[in-house]
C-alpha cells in the first residue's frame, strides 16, 4: 500500500513538473523577471557580505538563507506545507540578525526578500496545482465520454454485422476474412494507426449494401441474368448510403463505395481509375477479390493461395493496385496471412 502511494505520489510530482514547464509565456516572462530579481538581489547581498561579514559561519548561514527559498519550491510539488518554510526562512533572518548583531540590516534585508521570494513560489505552485486537478478532471471526464462512445459504436458495428450475418452467413465470413487480409496489406504498406483501423472496419463492411439485395440472388449458383446483375451492381451504392447516414463512419465510406472500381478505369460504379481510386478501396479490392478465388462454395473448389497470387500478379494495372497486390504477394509468401 505504502508503494502504492509513493508510486501515484512520485506520479503527480513528474506531472506537476512537467506542468510547470507548459507555463504560459506571460508566467514564464513573470518568472524571467522573479529571477533577475532573485539573482540581483543575491549579488547585493553577497557584495555586503564580502563588507560586514565577520566570519566564515556567517557567509555559511547567509549561503544557507539562499538554497531555502528554492528548497520551498521543491517541497511544495511535493506536498509539503511552503509556508511553514516561509515561517522558518523569516525565523532564520531574524535568529541572524540576533546572533550576530553587527549584521542586522543585512539580514533583515535577506529576510524580506526571502519571505517574497517563498511567499510567491508557494502561491504559484498551488495556482499550477489547481490548474493541473482542473485539467486532471476535464481530461477524465473526456475519457469516460470517449469509452462511451467506444462502446455505442462496437455495439452498433455487432449489430450491423449480425444483420449482414442473417441475410448470408457467407458475406459475413467473407467480411470477416477481408477486414483480415486489408489490414495486414495496409500494415505491410506502413500505413497508419488509424488508417489500418479504418481499412479493418470498411473490410467488415464493404458489402454492407448487400442487405438491400435479395437473397435468390445473393446465393444464385448459376450465372446471374441482366436484371440481377443490375440488382447485385447496386450493392456499392445501398452500402455507402448505410454507412453515410453514420457520422463515425464516414472514415470508411471510401472502402465500402468504390471498392468494385478496377485500377483501369472500366469499374463501378462509377469509373474511377488509378490512384483517383481511394487507396483504402483499392487495397480492399485486392483483399476482396483474394478471398473470392480462394474460398470454398457450394458449387466450386477454392483456389490456392499460390495460384490466386499469380492471377491477381496478372491483374496488376487492369483491375488491382500495384502496389496492394505485390503486398499482399509478400504477405503469403511470408505466411504472415
Amino acid at each position: 500500500m505504502v508503494r502504492q502511494e509513493r508510486a501515484i505520489h512520485e506520479h503527480e510530482v513528474i506531472i506537476m513538473l512537467e506542468k510547470f514547464k507548459e507555463l504560459s509565456k506571460e508566467d514564464r516572462k513573470e518568472w524571467v523577471i522573479l529571477q533577475l530579481f532573485i539573482w540581483c538581489s543575491w549579488g547585493i547581498i553577497v557584495l555586503m557580505q564580502a563588507f560586514f561579514a565577520q566570519t566564515r559561519v556567517e557567509c555559511v548561514l547567509y549561503g544557507f538563507l539562499g538554497v531555502l527559498p528554492w528548497m520551498v519550491g521543491v517541497w511544495q510539488f511535493g506536498k509539503i506545507d511552503g509556508f511553514v518554510f516561509v515561517g522558518l526562512t523569516f525565523c532564520s533572518g531574524i535568529l541572524l540578525s540576533i546572533r550576530l548583531p553587527g549584521s542586522w540590516p543585512i539580514a533583515g534585508l535577506a529576510a524580506i526578500y526571502y519571505l517574497f521570494t517563498s511567499v510567491y513560489i508557494t502561491l504559484k505552485v498551488d495556482i499550477i496545482k489547481e490548474n493541473i486537478y482542473f485539467d486532471h478532471n476535464v481530461q477524465k471526464q473526456n475519457e469516460d465520454l470517449t469509452k462511451e462512445n467506444l462502446m455505442e459504436k462496437s455495439e452498433l458495428l455487432h449489430t450491423l454485422l449480425r444483420a449482414i450475418d442473417a441475410k448470408d452467413s457467407y458475406t459475413y465470413l467473407h467480411s470477416t476474412r477481408v477486414s483480415h487480409y486489408a489490414a495486414s496489406i495496409a500494415k505491410y504498406m506502413k500505413l497508419g494507426t488509424k488508417e489500418v483501423e479504418d481499412i479493418s472496419i470498411s473490410g467488415m463492411l464493404h458489402d454492407i449494401g448487400k442487405i438491400g439485395v435479395k437473397e435468390s440472388i445473393l446465393n444464385k449458383t448459376t450465372k446471374l441474368d441482366e436484371p440481377e446483375m443490375k440488382e447485385i451492381l447496386k450493392h456499392p451504392a445501398i452500402g455507402a448510403h448505410i454507412a453515410g447516414n453514420l457520422e463515425y463512419l464516414s472514415c470508411v465510406l471510401p472502402g465500402i463505395h468504390y471498392h468494385h472500381e478496377r485500377y483501369d478505369g472500366t469499374g463501378y460504379p462509377e469509373g474511377l481509375k488509378g490512384d483517383d481510386i481511394p487507396l483504402q478501396a483499392r487495397i480492399l479490392a485486392v483483399a476482396d477479390a483474394f478471398d473470392a478465388m480462394t474460398s470454398k462454395r457450394t458449387y466450386r473448389t477454392g483456389m490456392t493461395f499460390n495460384v490466386a497470387i499469380k492471377e491477381l500478379v496478372r491483374n496488376i494495372g487492369i483491375q488491382f493496385d500495384p502496389k496492394a497486390v505485390l503486398a499482399l504477394v509478400e504477405l503469403v509468401k511470408n505466411k504472415s496471412v
